[in-house]
């Protein structure tokens, strides 16, 4: 008797622990009518099929590979893949190592099976991103209206159980919705946030003094400046809802899909208030954004714990003990704070270099015989930056014609191991070359004109 492997998935919590079961009974009984024992049973609960990131899914292609079974059975096509390239991509993997893939609801032996598989794979991708349209227009409506659509509430706030009332002609009909109210005492701690951010405080020295203060995160845990930076960038606080707007890391994008509502959820500070603090927080933003060349780095030692200093910037560039940063970041105590100016020191090590050791060397040929070396290494990086950006662009082209050729091999049913296996190499590849792009362009960033040290 063959042997089989059974693969059920259910991909939300309006679906249970049942639909895997009647998925089972259909694969078992299918499998008992075909002469397959099913050896292993492969089980992913509330996962997407949009992608290939469910454990069991891969599991069962690592034991695949391992020939573990000679047929993997599904309930249908859509609990395989709801990704047409996902889908054509493993059922050719699952051939590569003498596999089959048999389905209760559609058969897809033979060409006429290929054909079957092509198509049902496209209306199961159709289906997916068209009701992930549905879903979104729905969203949208609610989001519009300010109400709250899951996960946890800010800081400051917590949501509370409401109706909204729609009319169908004569009937009305309440759909429960929940809205943002005020925490009051979470809502204390955001406002001395923003008047401490008001006063000059860097995220940096708020959290140093929420924690010093006794004051704990929801969770009751030490406040982080990330946390902080994100309350005080966040302008639910104002009393605007926004959704869609993106995470931490590219809330700051435009978008036109976004739903942004003035005035639609209680505010715990004022329009001003919150105006000023993003000033604020811009202006120091820009000082930050501003690099500077530490010559000393990794030169430099703690004269109480012998541990190196480190470059600290900011508004005002220094070294710092690596030791009392360790641990202030850890939220640690510290018996010791060493701290001197960037341009102070390096400003005393130039004038001792000048005087002391540099008094019977021409200064002007020295400076201008390590430019000649930096100019050299400056263009050699650029040019290799440039031989490289255009490595990896045609190394996405070419790519790109063989996923089509991988697609169009998979139509004609012809073996896609070699097409599969290039395109591997090559994404390897590109990675290595943007590995080798950003050291190149690092470097190029690190050659400074040496006369600029003479300036301090």
């Amino acid at each position: 008797m063959k042997k089989a492997a059974a693969y059920a998935r259910f991909s939300s919590e309006n679906q249970t622990d049942d639909s895997i079961e009647a998925q089972l009974r259909a694969i078992i009984e299918y499998a008992e009518k075909n002469g397959y024992e099913i050896v292993e049973k492969y089980i992913d609960r509330a996962r997407s099929a949009k992608s290939d990131d469910r454990p069991e899914f891969q599991r069962m292609i690592r034991d695949a590979k391992s020939k573990k079974f000679d047929a993997v059975i599904i309930h249908k096509i859509d609990r395989f893949a709801r990704n047409i390239k996902d889908a054509a991509w493993y059922k050719a993997e699952l051939n590569q190592y003498g596999v089959d893939l048999l389905s209760v609801s559609e058969d897809l032996t033979g060409a006429s099976g290929d054909l079957i598989f092509n198509i049902m794979a496209s209306v199961a991708d159709w289906y997916l991103k068209n009701l992930k349209n549905e879903i979104n227009t729905k969203v949208r409506i609610t989001a519009e209206k300010a109400y709250f659509l899951g996960g946890i509430p800010p800081y400051g706030y917590d949501v509370e159980e409401t109706y909204e009332e729609i009319s169908f002609g004569e009937r009305v009909k309440k759909i429960p919705r929940k809205q943002y109210v005020i925490n009051e005492k979470e809502a204390e701690v955001v406002k001395l946030m923003f008047e401490l951010a008001e006063k000059d405080y860097s995220t940096l020295k708020i959290e140093e003094y929420l924690n010093n203060h006794g004051f704990v995160t929801r969770k009751g845990g030490k406040w982080s400046y990330s946390t902080i930076y994100d309350i005080l960038h966040n302008p639910k606080y104002k009393g605007t809802y926004v959704w869609a707007r993106g995470n931490h890391r590219t809330s700051h994008i435009k978008r036109d899909d976004a739903v942004i509502v003035e005035n639609a959820i209680p505010a715990i500070v004022s329009k001003e208030l919150w105006d000023k603090v993003q000033e604020k927080m811009k202006k120091r933003n820009r000082v930050k954004k501003k690099k500077h060349k530490y010559l000393l780095k990794n030169l430099l030692y703690c004269g109480v714990c012998g541990e190196k200093m480190i470059a600290f910037g900011g508004r005002y560039p220094r070294y710092v003990c690596s030791s009392w940063k360790k641990k202030i970041t850890n939220h640690e105590k510290h018996d010791h704070f060493i701290s001197i100016s960037r341009e102070k020191v390096e400003s005393f090590v130039i004038d001792f270099l000048l005087n002391d050791v540099f008094e019977k060397i021409e200064i002007s040929d020295l400076i201008k015989k390590i430019n000649s070396i930096n100019s050299i290494k400056y263009k050699n990086n650029k040019t290799k930056i440039n031989e490289i950006k255009n490595e990896i662009s045609k190394l996405k082209k070419r790519k790109e014609r063989l996923e089509e050729s991988f697609m169009d091999a998979i139509e004609a049913g012809l073996n896609t191991e070699k097409i599969k296996n290039r395109i591997k190499d090559i994404s390897n590849d590109i990675k290595l070359l943007q590995y080798s792009l950003k050291k190149h362009e690092e470097e190029v960033i690190n050659i400074l004109p040496l006369t600029a040290i003479w300036r301090f």
